[in-house]
């Protein structure tokens, strides 16, 4: 019941009344910084179906975020506008809930209305704000207007260094050129800028459009040895310019660079389908000169054996192949071909009968030797010979060395005495051998299966050329036939291991280098390893070589692309040094520097592009490529020489500049002197730099003279200036007191402040001086007149107060005289005689009634004499008047001509005015009236 109740009367928060004028008198005692009411504020601001209520909520709101949100999408405008101005506000730091000048910096940045940034320009604190807004600001036209009138100076200037519109330039200049010599200079050097980039923008464009020009006359001309070269500096001169805003003349430019290098790639691919047919050429008539001299090796040694000529034969048939599918070969070259071919078959059929004869012949030989005392068994090993040798000599190739040896020994017969010579030298000779067969013994003691076959090969060499014989001979063999039996036991696994490794190495991916050094490696190792059973090991060789050229066959491509990238390197260094030399030689007197250079540049950076060659005969191309790059370059060292003594001369003449006494001379001299440099170009790099220095170190100089002169001059100003700021202060607080008291020190001030040497820069200060000046005399005048008509009214005031005592009188009162004791005496003279005639006729009261007939004629000697002093002073007199004014200007004319030469002054008619009296009482406040008007214009 009770939260019922509670419910039924609980009080609803005003600002939840459904009145809007309730609500909006909630938001007035709502405080923005306690969290609560910020947030009934927002709803408010946000929600509320009033536009007048959400635009008091949004005047007490600090929240950019939702201050910008209610500006975009409140549907009110008034909202929109509050929304705006309380934004300004914080911005503006004139809100206590302003944040910080970081804070508003930053959110500067996020403003794209420009009378908002305009508005903060004009009001925001403190100045760096307002310096942020204009650098916001992109309209030339408001940036102008800040240039102009804004009374920062700070404000005028940044605004000056912002405009980039040449017209609105201009104009600030000639509107600033008098008032503000600082805006009037930035304006001249933004114009002056904008000048030269509008200039460097002509030139690039006109440069831009002859390379577009040169471009496409390169790709319409015809080739040449230096199209290559003059190609690429087109390109690498287009580079340099920046053109990206150019899109016409980009593509303009990449089109005609698209066809030169489209005509170029035609003629190279040419040239090296040339030169591959060139390097198949020499590939096929090397494949015949190796096969034809692998021929020419065999004398019929023993080392030559049918392996190793089927795998040259099958190399150079390879390699002939390959060739052919690149250059067909000639008739007479592909008969050679078939020739070679044929004959090697023929000897590797050669080689293969011998392998199967040779152990025969062997044993033949052995039987011959040790059948010496049987000559039946000697006549049938010498007819088994001669029939082996008979065979192989129908072949045509050269015997075998053991049938060589068997054929000398069959041809020489033994003699039967000898004589003593014969045997001494005969004893030698089986001396020799002896030594031989200790050698042979050693090796065969210690185990070197190779070397004992090698000392057997020299010991039956020596034996079978010498005609000795001993059975050592043989025994020593049949011992080495032993040791390469057991030896085969040991040399056998491991040839089984090399010839792995080396079937292992065919399937793996290496680089060419590394696998061909350890393809040699496992060849030198086998090789050393020798022959201990050729029977046995042949079927290993065979494996063993077949596996090496399966793991050679990539080191093999890759160094025939070796040779072929060598030799056409090679060709292109040839071509390069003709291009070079034909350019030397088409040297004139006229000639492009810059193109010079770049040719030497290119050529340099090709010649270390082709590389690797062949070392011997790159020689002669190198000696020849030094030569005409030499003689290039010689003509550059002489072109950079002379720019260097003129450059010296530019130096000289900056130096002397230094010194001058003509500073304003020097500046512009040294600038004119920097034109000429540039229009020079470049001397040698290393001596051009230290040029350089020396120049810009002396124009530096030069300037800075200059640039300290100015400061000195502009120290001077400000001193000026600032002792003129504390003149216009102290004329300021003068004015505040103007008195005429105090005249004399404005004397003072003024001619302090007309001593200064101000310059055109100081009008603000001048104004102000003037302005206080011109406060202090009108304010010194209006105190003076005050004064003045303040004794004005005195003085009438006292003349009615002597009439109301002349009336008094006549009306038999008592008169009250007044004191006329403050007056001019002009006025208290006669007044203080008027006043003794009252005293007078006070005391003879029988004279009241004549001096009171005089009051008439009286009366109209005072309206008279009023009369001509409005006429005199020319002021109107009342409109009761006008009859009486226009018969006394008639009288007045007619007196002067019946009176002429009598004067009437002012101050005499203001006499008569002073001393008449009494007069009418009815005509003194009128009187006392015009009198005032009168005397405050004499006044």
């Amino acid at each position: 019941m009770t939260a019922m109740l509670s419910k039924l009367f609980r009080t609803t928060p005003k600002w939840q009344s459904i009145k809007s004028q309730k609500r909006i008198e909630a938001i007035g005692e709502l405080s923005p910084d306690q969290g609560k009411d910020l947030e009934i504020l927002t709803r408010l601001a946000k929600e509320d179906s009033e536009p007048a209520v959400r635009r008091e909520a949004v005047k007490k709101l600090h929240d950019f975020d939702i201050l910008m949100q209610i500006q975009k999408r409140d549907l009110e405008a008034v909202v929109r506008d509050a929304a705006g101005q309380r934004l300004h506000q914080l911005m503006a730091g004139q809100s206590p809930f302003s944040p910080s000048v970081e804070e508003r910096l930053q959110r500067l940045e996020r403003i794209n209305s420009p009378q908002a940034l305009i508005a903060l320009t004009r009001e925001a604190d403190p100045v760096e704000i307002r310096i942020a807004a204009i650098a916001a600001l992109h309209d030339d036209m408001y940036l102008h207007d800040i240039a102009l009138h804004s009374p920062v100076a700070r404000l005028r200037q940044v605004a000056a260094e912002r405009i980039t519109t040449p017209a609105l330039l201009e104009e600030l200049a000639a509107a600033s050129r008098q008032k503000d010599k600082t805006v009037y200079r930035l304006a001249k050097g933004r114009l002056d800028e904008l000048h030269a980039q509008e200039k460097a923008a002509r030139e690039r464009d006109a440069r831009a459009v002859a390379l577009c020009e040169s471009m496409e006359a390169q790709a319409r001309a015809a080739l040449n040895p230096l199209y290559a070269a003059k190609t690429e500096s087109l390109r690498q001169q287009w580079a340099e310019l920046d053109v990206a805003g150019n899109l016409s003349l980009a593509e303009r430019f990449a089109t005609a660079h698209a066809l030169a290098c489209k005509q170029l790639a035609e003629v190279q691919a040419q040239e090296q389908r040339v030169a591959d047919e060139n390097q198949a050429v020499r590939e096929l008539q090397g494949a015949l000169e190796t096969l034809e001299e692998t021929l020419s090796e065999y004398h019929g040694q023993d080392d030559f054996d049918q392996p190793s000529l089927a795998a040259v034969r099958k190399t150079q048939r390879l390699r002939w192949e390959l060739a052919v599918q690149l250059h067909s070969p000639t008739a007479a070259l592909s008969a050679r071909y078939e020739t070679v071919m044929k004959a090697l078959d023929q000897l590797e059929s050669l080689l293969v009968q011998w392998h199967q004869d040779r152990p025969v012949v062997e044993a033949t030989i052995a039987s011959l030797r040790a059948s010496a005392d049987n000559e039946s068994d000697e006549a049938a090993n010498r007819q088994s010979l001669l029939d082996v040798l008979q065979q192989y000599r129908e072949s045509g190739w050269p015997l075998p060395a053991m049938l060589q040896d068997a054929a000398v020994l069959l041809g020489n017969a033994r003699k039967v005495a000898e004589s003593a010579s014969d045997k001494a030298e005969l004893t030698a000779r089986k001396a020799s051998l002896q030594q031989q067969l200790d050698a042979l013994e050693v090796a065969i003691t210690g185990g070197n299966s190779r070397e004992a076959s090698r000392r057997l090969r020299q010991a039956q060499e020596f034996a079978r050329t010498h005609h000795v014989n001993t059975p050592r001979l043989q025994a020593l063999g049949d011992r080495v036939k032993e040791l390469k039996s057991w030896a085969g036991f040991v040399v056998q696994p491991k040839k089984e291991a090399l010839l792995a490794e080396m079937q292992a190495l065919a399937s793996i991916e290496s680089d060419p280098d590394d696998m061909a050094d350890r393809i040699k490696a496992l060849q030198d190792e086998w090789k050393a390893l020798g022959v201990a059973d050729p029977s046995v090991e042949q079927p290993l060789w065979e494996q063993f070589k077949a596996a090496s050229d399966v793991a050679y066959e990539p080191c093999r491509k890759h160094f025939a692309a070796q040779r072929e990238v060598r030799a056409g390197n090679l060709i292109k260094r040839e071509q390069l040094c003709h291009q070079l030399e034909q350019y030397s030689d088409a040297l004139t007197g006229d000639v492009d520097w810059k193109n010079h250079e770049a040719i030497i540049q290119t050529a340099r950076r090709e010649w270390q592009l082709y590389f690797p060659v062949d070392r011997q005969p790159a020689r002669t191309v190198q000696d020849r490529f030094h030569s005409v790059l030499q003689s290039l370059e010689a003509r550059l060292e002489a072109h950079w020489a002379t720019i260097g003594q003129e450059k010296q001369l530019l130096v000289e003449q900056a130096q002397k500049l230094v010194s001058a006494d003509d500073l304003r001379m020097a500046c512009d001299k040294a600038k004119e002197l920097q034109q000429q440099w540039r229009e020079l170009g470049q001397a040698s790099p290393r001596h051009d730099r230290k040029l350089w220095k020396e120049f810009r170190a002396a124009c530096d100089a030069v300037f800075k003279r200059r640039d300290d002169a100015v400061k000195t001059r502009k120290d001077a100003q400000q001193e000026q200036l600032n002792q003129a700021e504390l003149l216009a202060q102290a004329m300021e607080k003068l004015a505040l007191e103007a008195d005429d008291s105090l005249h004399s020190e404005a004397m003072r001030l003024e001619e302090s402040f007309q001593a200064l040497s101000l310059g055109r820069d100081a009008a603000a200060v001048r104004d102000r001086f003037q302005k206080a000046r011109k406060s202090f005399d009108a304010v010194r005048l209006d105190k003076a007149s005050a004064q003045k008509s303040q004794q004005t009214r005195h003085m009438v005031d006292a003349w009615v107060a002597v009439c109301s005592a002349e009336q008094a009188l006549i009306d038999n009162l008592l008169p009250l005289p007044p004191d006329l004791a403050a007056l001019p005496a002009v006025w208290r003279v006669p007044l203080q005689g008027r006043l003794q005639n009252v005293s007078r006729i006070g005391e003879q009261p029988d004279s009241v009634s004549r001096w009171q007939s005089a009051v008439q004629d009286n009366t109209k000697v005072v309206l008279d004499a009023i009369m001509d002093l409005e006429l005199a002073l020319e002021m109107p007199s009342p409109a009761s008047r006008a009859q009486e004014r226009r018969q006394r200007q008639l009288a007045l004319l007619q007196e002067k001509g019946l009176r002429s030469g009598v004067t009437n002054t002012n101050e005499l008619r203001l006499q008569a005015v002073l001393k008449t009296g009494p007069v009418e009482k009815d005509i003194v406040k009128e009187a006392a009236q015009r009198l005032q008007e009168i005397c405050s214009r004499i006044a």
